[in-house]
């Protein structure tokens, strides 16, 4: 009995509809489209789910995603890109500050910068201020002495300058070869040279020194200054990549980088390359031929 009853509820629930489009003015029929509930439930399932995926992939991927209540706008986006580029830029300059904080302290405490690496400079920058012994010792005292005899690293001195060189019988190297398309033009804030060479080409010292600073800044990109001899320092900018550290000894015509892109002052691949002495700018292109 209860088998019958379960058989004839499942046939009623099978059971076929039919709809039947007619033509109204001849009673005439059209189509007749034949359907179960079970079927119309796939159907109507279907639509559903495809009319939510292409409404997804309109949302998600055409301009009508802007007109959506609470989806930010394009300069909104934009905004938000430009400031996480901006704090990258800040966090990197940052590193570079902790790491020139840590080379004095060292400094100070005595140790030497050739027994580090630039990795362990940058990560150990937790050092106890409070316990940092402050006092001049006897080798420093004589280290003072010393530079203030000589005038040692004092780039911004524009007085009294150590000795009366003639740096035209000194034989500058060139950094690069290339076609200087940016001359020197200190009343218009430009106090070096840019020289046009291929990417990644290798960046010589132009001369024997000591490295002074490697940094990276939003509008220089990747930077190399030198200290050479009786205030002379040279500045290389907008570089790919450095494969020196700070407080290296540098000899005449050493690889020390490569040409690059880098800074947003830079429109393209090249070097710019400056000379200072005793503190003021001069002309490279005085000293150096950069023809290739």
């Amino acid at each position: 009995m209860h088998s019958n009853e379960n058989a004839m509820a499942k046939k009623k629930e099978n059971k076929e509809n039919f709809f039947i489009v007619i033509y109204n003015y001849a009673f005439k029929e059209i189509r007749r489209y034949k359907y179960t509930k079970t079927k119309l439930i796939l159907l109507i399932l279907f639509v559903l789910i495809t009319l939510s995926v292409i409404n997804f992939f309109v949302i998600s991927y055409t301009p009508i995603k802007f007109l959506v209540p609470g989806y930010p706008d394009k300069e909104t986006i934009l905004i938000s890109q430009i400031t996480t580029y901006k704090l990258d830029s800040i966090q990197h300059e940052l590193e570079i500050k902790n790491q020139y904080i840590t080379n004095i302290l060292r400094i100070l405490k005595g140790d030497s910068l050739e027994n580090y690496t630039n990795d362990t400079i940058i990560k150990d920058t937790n050092i106890d201020y409070k316990n940092l012994d402050m006092s001049i010792s006897k080798n420093d005292s004589m280290l003072r002495h010393e530079v203030e005899q000589k005038e040692m690293f004092n780039i911004n001195n524009t007085t009294n300058l150590t000795s009366n060189i003639n740096l035209y019988q000194i034989n500058f190297y060139p950094p690069v070869k290339g076609v200087v398309s940016n001359t020197f033009a200190p009343l218009r804030g430009h106090y070096g040279i840019d020289i046009v060479s291929k990417p990644n080409t290798a960046v010589s010292a132009a001369y024997d020194g000591t490295v002074i600073g490697t940094s990276w800044s939003l509008e220089a990109g990747y930077t190399i200054q030198i200290q050479h001899f009786n205030n002379v320092v040279t500045v290389y900018k907008h570089l790919s990549g450095i494969i020196v550290k700070q407080g290296d000894r540098i000899k005449t015509g050493q690889p020390i980088a490569f040409v690059g892109n880098t800074g947003e002052l830079s429109s393209g691949t090249h070097l710019h390359f400056e000379m200072w002495y005793g503190g003021k700018p001069l002309n490279p292109a005085d000293f150096i031929s950069f023809n290739q």
